[in-house]
């Protein structure tokens, strides 16, 4: 098994990760820049860029590569402009002159330029671009793509389409495995838009106050905590089924969280085991949600051991897409009351607090004392 895991610019985590031998990889940015990336600026470490330079040589020295991510899914079209690509060039021709395993895309242009300005850097194409089919797999590798991450949220429990795309092409392909979006959320271009927006310097006066998307879908977990297991993690228990039909590198997320957190997430995939609470491994950091990481902890408990065979009864032959969920098949929803531990009084709260929140992010007047008068003369 090959890992690509978070950059955490914490003193001693790569030290602690060099002694991994299964951890070949680290990915990361600078807070902001000209393309962006699938997080929001407020959520990453404020890093110069000498900080990234000196981080980049250090990985190198520790046998681990480092990939640059510029995942930003919308540029305002500035990548068309003369100014705009002239920013453009200067960034990439930057990445260029570093020791960089890839740089992860997003945006179909940038491919193409890569290709043809840059055509010593490798690209990593993202999961952004939403690869869950054969014929998109075959198009980017046909575009030069060293590394295809496919998407967690689309493909991650359908086996037979994941062998089907490896068998299609021979570029590396790395699967997320400790996501926890929602199966086939149907929120997901409209948020990857939003996050791209909200991680570019040229539009930080605009950075908008809140993510409503993020801030929905946690809404609808607390409103019914099977939607954590219908969500599109791969255990590390689960690993072996993925490993025999070719998958042997995967990526763990996300850049915000804390190093002494993802140092627990290789040790469960190095391990394939992990015995606690699932929730260790797969919460997110890196959105901007009113409920705290830590409040999740205290409260939920997912037993990662009671888990074990739902995979296979569940998903070795089930093709989901084709399914009308928790009415044609309510597996989820059922093993949720036997592995979650929720405390009640805390979700009832959670879900006052959250319809609050609904109401307040979608009235009309209510919220107009929280937005900018403009959004850059969008109007």
């Amino acid at each position: 098994m090959k890992i690509s895991v978070p950059a955490s610019f914490e003193e001693g985590y790569l030290e602690e990760l060099s002694k991994h031998k299964e951890v070949i990889n680290v990915y990361g940015k600078l807070p902001s820049d000209f393309v962006g990336g699938g997080y929001e600026t407020s959520r990453l470490p404020d890093i110069s860029v000498d900080k990234l330079e000196s981080y980049i040589a250090k990985t190198n020295s520790l046998g681990i590569t480092f990939s640059y991510v510029i995942n930003g899914t919308v540029m305002n079209n500035d990548e068309y402009t003369q100014s705009g690509i002239k920013k453009l060039h200067e960034l990439l021709a930057f990445l260029d002159s570093k020791n960089l395993e890839s740089v992860t895309v997003s945006n179909v242009y940038l491919i193409h330029y890569i290709r043809k300005n840059f055509p010593h850097l490798p690209i990593k194409i993202s999961s952004n671009l939403m690869v869950d089919t054969v014929e998109k797999a075959r198009h980017f590798e046909s575009l030069g793509a060293k590394i295809i991450v496919l998407d967690p949220i689309l493909v991650n429990r359908n086996l037979k389409m994941l062998k089907a795309i490896r068998r299609a092409v021979s570029c590396e392909l790395e699967l997320i495995v400790n996501n926890n979006c929602f199966h086939q959320c149907p929120y997901l271009s409209y948020h990857q838009s939003y996050l791209s927006f909200n991680s570019r310097t040229v539009n930080e006066e605009n950075h908008t106050p809140f993510d409503f998307c993020y801030t929905t879908c946690s809404r609808i977990r607390v409103l019914d905590p099977g939607y954590w297991i219908k969500a599109d993690w791969i255990r590390p228990e689960d690993m072996h089924a993925y490993e025999e039909i070719g998958y042997d590198r995967i990526k763990l997320i996300d850049r915000c969280t804390p190093a002494d957190v993802l140092l627990n997430r290789v040790q469960a995939y190095a391990n394939r085991s992990y015995d606690g609470n699932l929730l260790d491994l797969i919460l997110h950091y890196g959105y901007n949600d009113t409920i705290s990481p830590q409040e999740y902890l205290n409260n939920i408990y997912i037993d990662n051991k009671k888990l074990d065979g739902f995979f296979e009864k569940s998903f070795f032959r089930a093709e989901c897409s084709h399914l009308n969920c928790n009415v044609d098949c309510t597996k989820c929803f059922d093993h949720a009351s036997q592995a979650i531990t929720i405390n009640e009084e805390w979700r009832q709260r959670m879900i006052e607090k959250k319809n609050h929140e609904y109401e307040e992010q979608v009235g009309e007047i209510s919220r107009l004392s929280a937005i900018p008068e403009t959004m850059g003369g969008v109007i």
